[in-house]
């Protein structure tokens, strides 16, 4: 069971959340069989890991316990016997420490191919696809005939058509969740922010005045949902946060695919204001070096730190704002071309060749002048 229940822990958190089921699906031989084979990936993993620090960083974490050891183990074990090496306290520590590792480890990479599939939608693939077809139908997918793009965000509407007595009743929701049983049929279905649609017999008077009473009060009761010749539909809100629809009557439902946002922009928000922040402190640094020692033989004299930080401020932000147009963020520069920014880059980079004593200062200023003159010609040659 030592070795068998990695790979156990390794498929229950695969098969979490809303895959849950999919767990205990397949017959025993066959989850055996997936239970030893992920068993014998995971002991690898950890075998890897313990092979790596001590052959890169020389640590040994479990230097007291090797092959031996653990065959004895279990070998008395096996026997029902005490082994003889839990008699001593560092040993027993050591293998209970090695057990933890390894069942932590396997629990962790079920966890994180099981994100990864579902961020990178792999589950495309009919390897990683999922048993639980609710799931496919309740998301945008482009089996759905939705095109997505990378990062979409779209929103699952439902209609739902219930039985009630003698007559039915049409129900429209953001779709919360899907309940289903063990056999991945479907329970119950919730939705949020639930309408139910009403609709009224134009010859009933008293009902239509006393809606549009409760919509010039601004109740947020009822909203017009279509006028017809001879009836009107009106969209009656439910109250409470979610509402739950039995499948004994649920008659039909239909699937309305709304896109919501896109990932990749606040991605992209995050990563600038990241960059931001770093170029932030990275400039703040460059305004204490010059009152620094520093080690490095071009960077001696105060005059060379000076023109070293404020060089090295103007390239830093330049860099940030080039980020900012790749990734398509409004920054306050000026939007210029990629070859403008080049041209700006070479200018501002050239008090290096005095820092790093390359060129003298007349040399480094005559250089400048030189990518200017250059800079110039290009650009009256691409004008024309």
């Amino acid at each position: 069971m030592v070795f068998l229940f990695p790979g156990v822990l390794f498929r229950k958190f695969y098969y979490s959340g809303q895959f849950g089921n999919q767990f205990e699906q397949g017959n025993l031989l066959e989850r055996f069989l997936w239970s030893l084979f992920l068993s014998f990936v995971c002991l690898s993993g950890v075998s890897s890991l313990f092979f790596f620090l001590a052959y890169f960083w020389d640590l040994h974490p479990l230097d007291n316990i090797d092959f031996g050891k653990i065959s004895s183990m279990f070998q008395s074990l096996s026997k029902n016997e005490f082994p003889q090496s839990f008699s001593n306290k560092s040993d027993f520590t050591s293998f209970l420490f090695l057990i933890f590792i390894i069942y932590f480890i396997s629990a962790s990479l079920g966890w994180i191919v099981h994100n990864i599939v579902r961020a990178f939608s792999l589950d495309r693939f009919s390897i990683f696809k999922f048993k639980n077809n609710w799931h496919y139908l309740s998301q945008a997918y482009k089996e759905n005939g939705v095109s997505r793009k990378i990062g979409d965000v779209h929103a699952t509407f439902v209609d739902v058509l219930v039985k009630n007595n003698t007559k039915d009743e049409l129900y429209r929701g953001i779709l919360n969740n899907v309940i289903l049983d063990k056999e991945d049929k479907l329970e119950n279905i919730v939705l949020s922010n639930t309408y139910k649609f009403v609709s009224i017999d134009k010859t009933e008077n008293e009902k239509i005045e006393a809606v549009k009473r409760s919509i010039e009060n601004n109740e947020n009761v009822f909203t017009l949902h279509k006028d017809y010749l001879n009836r009107t539909v009106y969209k009656k809100s439910i109250d409470g946060n979610l509402l739950v629809l039995s499948k004994e009557n649920i008659i039909n439902i239909n699937f309305t695919y709304v896109k919501t946002s896109n990932k990749v922009k606040y991605w992209k928000g995050y990563f600038f204001d990241f960059l931001r922040i770093a170029n932030l402190l990275f400039i703040v640094g460059l305004v204490i070096l010059p009152f620094l020692q520093v080690k490095y033989s071009y960077l001696q004299s105060i005059g060379s730190k000076v023109v070293f930080s404020i060089t090295t401020s103007f390239i830093a932000t330049l860099f940030l704002n080039l980020f900012g147009e790749l990734l398509k963020i409004k920054t306050p520069k000026v939007k210029t071309s990629f070859s403008d920014v080049f041209f700006i880059i070479i200018l501002f980079s050239t008090p290096y060749l005095w820092v790093f004593d390359i060129l003298t200062g007349l040399g480094t200023i005559a250089f400048s002048f030189l990518i200017i003159i250059i800079f110039a010609f290009y650009q009256s040659k691409y004008q024309k």
